[in-house]
Order: structure tokens, then C-alpha cells, then sequence
């Protein structure tokens, strides 16, 4: 499912899955920097006049502090994704708490976004004492190779709507097809009317 159901934010009120705002929609890339990605990500932006929010993970922070440096001086917002991309489920909740507390190191603003989504009600209740939790409304299914981006773009010209959390991604899976996926979905976005916006 590319929307999230309604149900679910009904299931889990605390998380933030959208915003009030009218008119706009909120552009997320998780799980950078990349060495190839976010360089030409960051111009595409740029010349698009587009703000955005990037949830990155701290062991690529690491990696490429010197482009997490552009991504500030380009204005864009950094929300804490983690240290490394652990699911609740891999590692015990110490550690996956830990692994959060890692991740705030870096962060522009107090915005968690668990990896995969996913996160049980004690472990949100426990982050949600010290970070906003910014889930999302739309998933753009970039990662999924075996979707064509017509079919994202269809879904996305249906489906999307103001207020909407936008999810993409900075990693192996989406090197080769970002630079053609998100101006079609650019594109799509703004024929409606919307504009892009940075997290309130």
C-alpha cells in the first residue's frame, strides 16, 4: 500500500503521519548520505527551488561528513534516523534505544523516524518522551524495483493529497533510479497545486 490506512493512525496516535498545513506536502529522504545520491539530489532540489528533510542514519554520517554539511548549507533539515538501520526486532530495546540516542548527534531538528517504520507502543512511548516521531502518509516504493515508477507515478497523481509525508531513499537500491523517479513525481506534485515544505 503506498497510503497509510487510516485505521493505523487511529492504532498509533502519537506518531505523526501528516500535517495541517494547506496546500503542502513534506519531501523525506531516509537512510543517507550516499556518495552518489545525495550530491545530485541536493542540485535537483536546488534548482527546483525545494526544501527538504532528510533522516539520516549515523554510520553514513560518518562515512560522508562532508556531505551532511551541504545538506545544511543547501537549508535543509536533518532528522535522526539512527545509527544503523536496526528494526525494533533485531536487537534488544536497550540497544535499540541506544542506537536511537547515536543518532541524535547529528540532527537539525527533534524528529525520530524509526527504520522500516517500525515501532512497538513501550518503545514509541519511551523515544516519544525525548523526539518527535515522524512517520509518513505515502510510501513511494522507490526501493522496489519490481514496481515500475508509471505505477508509483499513477498512484501518486491519485493519491496524494495536502498535509501528505512523502518517503524516499538514499541507498543501494534507489542509486539507479532516483534521478528519474522524483522529477515525474515533482512534476505530478506541483501540476496539483502543492508546494513543499520543511517539518514544523
Amino acid at each position: 500500500m503506498f497510503r497509510v490506512p487510516r485505521f493505523v493512525k487511529w492504532v498509533y496516535p502519537n506518531q505523526i503521519w501528516s500535517f495541517d498545513e494547506k496546500g503542502c506536502v513534506y519531501l523525506t529522504f531516509d537512510d543517507g548520505p550516499h556518495p552518489e545520491i545525495t550530491p545530485w539530489l541536493l542540485d535537483y532540489l536546488k534548482a527546483e527551488n525545494i526544501i527538504a528533510t532528510f533522516f539520516l542514519l549515523g554510520e553514513q554520517v560518518d562515512k560522508y561528513p562532508e556531505l551532511v554539511q551541504s545538506i545544511r548549507e543547501n537549508g535543509h533539515d536533518i532528522g535522526n534516523h539512527g545509527h544503523k538501520h536496526l528494526g525494533l526486532g533485531e536487537v534488544s530495546s536497550d540497544a535499540y534505544f541506544e542506537n536511537y540516542e547515536l543518532g541524535k548527534r547529528f540532527q537539525t531538528i527533534n524528529y525520530f523516524r524509526p527504520p522500516y517504520g517500525r515501532m512497538n507502543k513501550s518503545m514509541a512511548l519511551r523515544i516519544g518522551e525525548k523526539s518527535k516521531l515522524a512517520m509518513w502518509s505515502w510510501l513511494s516504493y522507490d526501493f522496489d524495483l519490481e514496481i515500475p515508477s508509471s505505477v508509483i507515478i499513477r498512484k501518486l497523481e491519485k493519491q496524494i493529497r495536502q498535509g501528505d509525508i512523502l518517503v524516499f531513499h538514499e541507498n543501494e537500491h534507489t542509486e539507479k533510479r532516483l534521478e528519474t523517479l522524483l522529477p515525474k513525481v515533482v512534476e505530478a506534485i506541483k501540476s496539483k497545486g502543492l508546494q513543499f515544505n520543511k517539518f514544523p
